[in-house]
């Protein structure tokens, strides 16, 4: 009996194996790579074909209601009679039937397979010599490509006619086409051998044509040669793009590339004149300020520059420094007004007595009396000029400063004798003074002496009579903290933060004296913060006031030794006091 070879679709099909040994395990392996849906039905299996993927395993014994629907069963039981039943139901309903080892019972016969990719060729005698066809299968293995580069170029083929913008085909060692993606783009067979001739062993062969006549269209074609596993050539792969595909596309794309250059060069532009504004009209408004301010605007600020980053920054030290600059230009012009009021005021008192002195308007006998205010006059003068030198050295760095260890009872005692006639005049009792305790300080004893002196005179001018000055001197760790403390009207609520203040005067807390130039308190604070202390002020309205002030009782570390405050009020660290010395 002879079979008619034919190709059978099982893509998503319903096919059955009745059998679950070696030969069902074979058949389904021959079946599974074409996509069937397997059902292998047998009481049991071996371990190879449990495994096995993509076969759905029914452990039972066969029913006649199995073969319905089925597009294809294998009997392969091991059982004749059961085969032969299985065979007789499938033909009694037209199913294609393969009956192993029973070849009467056979509908259709299993070839000897030989699959490469997209490539499958069935080789059969019908039964009569199976090793002929084992025996030709091998023959033809052996002259085909390895199945690799088969699998290989299948896929290659699968996407390229996807995207249909490419096609390829290959061809055996001799230029015979054996697969293509689209076999209507061939109009020959087989590639001249001039052209096979051209393509190298190891660099692929690029031509635009149409291969003389091999193709269709005239196209942009790339050669590879393929080898086996011995590196014989087994055949030549062709790449091909229709050419005007390929000039449409490269005027297409440069057509986008020109729009979309255009479209990224207007963004761009865009985006740079935007971080540019952003960056150039902070700096401009920086710079606008600038020039307002060296104009002589001390007033002017950068507004609208917020955020942070290093123009930011910029903004903010421009505004700190243009508000103590604006603050010092205040406080300057300050200063020289009080001193131009306080050098004014006695020059005028004195001017005024000696004019009358001189044209007669102060008779003979009261001459004595002015010339006596004229002589005040002249004192305080020479007072107010002293204080402001001394200010200015201070200031300056110019104040040499000779900081050793004393007895800070000492320096109260020789303040409180120096002022005993005032103290005395003024019916004032003085408490807390003593010479048996004996408590080192270091600074400088002159300028401590200074501010002793300011303080007590101070206190003295604001003691009314029968009133009474207080000392105190007290160790706190590293410091000795020193208070004067007198009786009197205090100082109000509103005046405490102002009075180190240089020209600050409360005239009506202070009662009668209000012929200080408003110097003094100032002095000691400076002096105080130079020796590398604190100065502050108590009181109580109506009733007390008290200095408080201290010192170190060490020599301190040159790193924390405080100088001459700024404005502001924060202290500058200089260098040990003991080696200040005068500048040039």
């Amino acid at each position: 009996m002879a079979y008619f070879p034919m190709f059978v679709e099982l893509e998503g099909r319903p096919c059955l194996i009745v059998g679950g040994g070696a030969v069902a395990l074979r058949k389904a392996r021959k079946l599974l790579p074409y996509g069937p849906c397997l059902t292998v039905v047998a009481q049991s299996f071996v371990p190879e074909l449990e495994a096995l993927e993509g076969a759905a395993l029914c452990r039972r014994a066969f029913r006649p209601r199995d073969v319905e629907g089925q597009a294809l069963v294998v009997a392969a039981t091991g059982d004749g009679a059961l085969n032969r039943e299985i065979a007789a139901l499938c033909r009694a309903r037209r199913i294609p039937v393969n009956a192993v080892d029973d070849k009467d019972n056979c509908t259709f016969l299993f070839p000897a397979l030989v699959r490469r990719g997209p490539l499958s060729i069935g080789i059969s005698t019908g039964g009569a010599s199976p090793t002929a066809a084992v025996y030709v299968k091998e023959k033809i293995e052996a002259a085909l490509p390895g199945g690799d580069e088969l699998d290989a170029l299948s896929d290659k083929l699968v996407i390229i006619g996807e995207s249909a913008e490419a096609y390829l085909f290959f061809t055996d060692e001799d230029g015979s086409v054996l697969i293509t993606s689209n076999p209507e783009l061939l109009a020959k067979e087989t590639v001249p051998e001039e052209l096979i001739a051209k393509v190298g062993e190891d660099k692929p062969y690029h031509v635009l044509s149409t291969l003389d006549g091999v193709l269709t269209e005239k196209s942009y074609v790339s050669v590879r040669q393929t080898r086996d596993a011995q590196g014989v050539c087994s055949g030549y792969l062709f790449l091909c793009s229709s050419g005007a595909r390929l000039t449409a596309f490269k005027e297409e794309f440069g057509s986008n590339f020109f729009f979309s250059a255009c479209i990224m060069l207007l963004c761009a532009s865009v985006v740079t004149s935007f971080l540019m504004r952003r960056l150039t009209d902070p700096l401009q408004k920086i710079t606008d300020a600038a020039q307002r301010f060296g104009g002589g605007d001390f007033s002017v600020r950068v507004e609208g520059v917020e955020g942070e980053g290093e123009v930011a920054d910029l903004a903010n030290t421009f505004n700190r420094m243009a508000e103590n600059i604006q603050s010092n230009d205040n406080s300057r012009g300050q200063f020289m007004g009080n001193i131009a009021h306080e050098l004014r005021t006695p020059m005028t008192t004195i001017k005024g007595f000696i004019d009358g002195i001189l044209d007669g308007t102060i008779p003979p006998d009261m001459q004595n009396h002015y010339l006596q205010l004229v002589s005040e006059e002249t004192g305080r003068l020479a007072r107010l000029i002293q204080n402001m030198l001394d200010l200015s050295k201070l200031e300056s760095g110019e104040y040499q400063v000779n900081a050793r260890m004393f007895n800070i009872w000492e320096t109260l005692t020789g303040v409180a004798l120096s002022a005993e006639q005032r103290i005395n005049d003024g019916m004032i009792e003085l408490e807390g003074l003593t010479m048996d305790e004996k408590v080192l300080v270091y600074a400088d004893p002159d300028l401590i002496h200074q501010v002793a002196y300011n303080l007590l005179d101070n206190a003295i001018k604001f003691t009314p009579a029968g009133g009474t000055i207080k000392f105190k001197v007290e160790k706190l760790g590293p410091e000795v903290e020193v208070s004067i403390w007198n009786s009197g009207q205090g100082i109000s609520p509103e005046a405490l933060p102002h009075v180190f203040q240089r020209f600050y005067k409360e005239d009506k807390s202070r009662g009668l004296h209000a012929r200080g130039a408003g110097l003094g308190l100032n002095i000691c604070k400076v002096l105080v913060n130079l020796s590398g202390g604190q100065i502050r002020v108590e009181s109580q309205q109506g009733e007390w006031c008290q200095f408080v002030f201290t010192l170190p009782n060490c020599p301190p570390n040159p790193g924390e030794i405080k100088r001459l405050p700024d404005e502001s009020g924060r202290p500058v660290p200089v260098e040990d006091p003991a080696s200040m010395k005068p500048v040039d």
